[in-house]
């Protein structure tokens, strides 16, 4: 059919065509191109007449009597009775199922979804949802990124030079409002990805070693105290001992004594294990850590913390008074009474483990 455009609705971008007799024709939303003698009036329609033609309204009032009615769909793989919950005027149909949750047909894929599977759209949608599910419409929306990959580019470079500052405070304000949202993905994605990690991090060692070497003494001079924590946690693993400590308890057992040697009250000290890593018992764990100076350490070494105490007190310039009350707080970390504590110090040294040649 020969037809001619004549008119164009300036709103709805609706067309009136005429053919060679001057017969006019109308665009059904539903059907297409029909004669104007099947449309209904309307006195604000265009050229006087309705939107649909009436074999299509007719049709629309027996679709609209299904709703309230049952019938089955397939969901997800699996058959469920839903109910004709509402009807668009392009006769698109929203169900719901026995609990109360809605369901949409996605124009695209055919597919009966979730309504959570359809983006929001408040302006035109049914139900104020898009038309399409989200993978059809992320599926497309992929393919123009890809054919469209250097303009977007450009674009986005042009935009981000535009908007530094306010990208700069969404982020912060984002970080801000997110801390544990952020903290547990990191966490979790360092635990599915710790091989991939690790190669990553090698490869930068050795690619970077002058500047590594660099990092790595500046750690160590701004973090004193997590330096040593890792490194007793290091030797307790080398030892194959126990290395449970936290952070947060090492906190704990330092706050005890004020950040101070825990016999002479220095304020330069090391962490100690009471019961020596050579012994083979004990570990990095909560129960067997204490501050101690770097030159008390250096004298006890492996040897029994009761045993070097009555040896150098005197020499070192602390109380077996004082000593025993440390011990006590130490008895108590494990559960036990001073007497007990000791003993199972004794025990310990009479029966040695060398774990490293036991394994």
């Amino acid at each position: 059919m020969d037809l001619s455009i004549f008119k164009i609705n300036k709103i709805s971008n609706r067309k009136a065509y005429k053919d060679k007799e001057g017969s006019v024709y109308l665009e059904c939303k539903h059907c297409g191109i029909t004669p104007i003698q099947n449309f209904g009036n309307d006195k604000r329609g265009f050229m006087g007449k309705r939107s649909e033609c009436t074999p299509c309204r007719r049709r629309t009032k027996v679709d609209r009597d299904r709703i309230g009615t049952k019938t089955n769909l397939t969901i997800k793989g699996k058959v469920m009775e839903v109910t004709y919950y509402k009807m668009s005027q392009a006769r698109r149909y929203a169900y719901k199922d026995n609990k109360g949750e809605i369901y949409l047909a996605c124009t695209s894929c055919k597919e009966v979804k979730h309504i959570d599977c359809f983006y929001k759209d408040s302006k035109r949608g049914f139900l104020d949802r898009q038309s399409k599910c989200k993978i059809c419409i992320d599926i497309k929306n992929n393919e123009w990124d890809i054919s469209n990959e250097e303009y977007l580019k450009e674009k986005n470079k042009e935009w981000r030079e535009l908007n530094r500052e306010r990208i700069f405070e969404q982020r912060k304000e984002y970080r801000e409002n997110n801390k544990r949202k952020i903290f547990l993905s990191k966490k979790r994605y360092r635990e599915e990805n710790k091989e991939k990690i690790y190669l990553k991090k090698k490869v930068y060692r050795e690619e970077n070693k002058e500047k590594e070497k660099e990092r790595i003494k500046n750690w160590h001079k701004e973090n004193p105290l997590k330096q040593r924590y890792y490194s007793q946690r290091r030797l307790a693993r080398y030892k194959s001992l126990p290395d449970t400590l936290t952070e947060e308890q090492l906190e704990g057992i330092l706050n005890i004594y004020e950040h101070k040697c825990c016999l002479t009250g220095v304020t330069e000290y090391t962490l100690d294990h009471v019961i020596p890593l050579n012994i083979g018992h004990g570990g990095t764990t909560f129960e067997n850590i204490l501050p101690l100076s770097r030159i008390l350490n250096g004298s006890k070494q492996d040897k029994n913390i009761f045993e070097w105490a009555k040896s150098v007190y005197e020499l070192y310039g602390f109380t077996l008074e004082h000593f025993y009350e440390v011990m006590t707080e130490v008895a108590r970390r494990n559960n036990m009474t001073f007497s007990e504590y000791r003993d199972y110090i004794y025990w310990c040294f009479e029966n040695k483990i060398n774990l490293i040649e036991d394994n």
